[in-house]
C-alpha cells in the first residue's frame, strides 16, 4: 500500500492538495473510501476490507490525530501486504510520535506558512497595534486576508486555551512557551471579547456586509491600541 501523509502548518494548501488528491482519484474511476473516526469500524477493517467493484482504491483520512494507535501498530506491521493508496491528512504537523509508526516509505507532503506570517501573529497582543497594522498590510501584498483573518482567529483561540487550560494543548514545549508569553499580556476577558469580535466579524464578511480588510482594521486598531 502506498502512503502520503499531507501536513503542515499551512492548512490552506495542504486541504488543497488533499482535495486534488481525491479529484485525481476520481477522474480515474478509483474507488474512495474515508475512515470515519465516529463510526464503530477501525482503520484496519477499511484497509483490509475486500474491493467488489474496483481493482484500484484511494483511503482517505482526513484528520490524522483520530487514529487510534492500536490502528497504527497495525499499519507500521501490515501496511505492505494491502493494494491501494492511503492518504493522511493532518491540519497541522504530524506528531513524531505518529510519524515513527509509518514506514520508511511513506510519502511526507508539508506546506509551510512563511515565517514573516509567524512574527505577525506573535506580535498580536494589547498596545502593538501600530507594529500589527504595518505588519498586516505588508502581508496583504502576498497573502489573501481571509487566510491571514483565519490565522488570526486560531492564534486567539490558541492563546485562550493555553491561558486557561494549558496541559491540554498538545503543542510541543517550545510551541507552548511562546503561547504562553504571548497570553500573559493579555487578560482572559480580553481574549474572549477579542474572538466573539472576531466571530462576529467572520458572520459580516461572508454575508457581504462589511469588507473582511476593513473589519481586521477596525479590530487591531480599537482592540490592541
Amino acid at each position: 500500500m502506498k502512503i502520503v501523509v499531507i501536513h503542515g502548518d499551512d492548512s490552506e494548501k495542504s486541504w488543497a492538495r488533499l482535495k486534488k488528491i481525491i479529484e485525481v482519484a476520481k477522474v480515474r474511476s478509483w474507488e474512495i473510501l474515508k475512515f470515519d473516526a465516529t463510526q464503530k469500524l477501525l482503520l484496519s477493517e477499511l484497509l483490509s476490507s475486500v474491493s467488489l467493484f474496483t481493482e484500484k482504491r484511494l483511503f482517505v483520512v482526513e484528520s490524522g490525530k483520530t487514529i487510534p494507535k492500536k490502528d497504527l501498530e497495525w499499519l507500521k506491521i501490515n501496511a505492505k501486504k494491502f493494494e491501494g493508496n492511503l492518504a493522511i491528512y493532518f491540519e497541522d504537523f504530524i506528531p513524531i510520535p505518529t510519524k515513527n509508526f509509518l514506514s520508511k516509505d511513506t510519502k511526507f507532503e508539508e506546506f509551510k506558512l512563511p515565517k514573516i506570517i509567524f512574527k505577525f501573529l506573535d506580535g498580536i497582543y494589547p498596545g502593538n497595534s501600530k507594529s500589527t497594522i504595518t505588519f498586516f498590510h505588508k502581508l496583504l501584498s502576498t497573502e489573501p486576508p481571509e487566510l491571514l483573518f483565519n490565522l488570526i482567529a486560531k492564534r486567539l483561540k490558541e492563546l485562550y486555551w493555553i491561558k486557561r487550560a494549558p496541559n491540554s494543548l498538545d503543542y510541543p514545549s517550545w510551541r507552548k512557551n511562546i503561547l504562553k508569553s504571548q497570553a500573559a499580556k493579555f487578560t482572559g476577558d480580553k481574549l474572549e471579547k477579542l474572538i466573539a469580535q472576531m466571530s462576529e466579524a467572520d458572520v459580516r464578511a461572508k454575508t457581504g456586509d462589511a469588507n473582511i480588510t476593513t473589519l481586521l482594521d477596525l479590530i487591531i486598531l480599537t482592540k490592541l491600541e
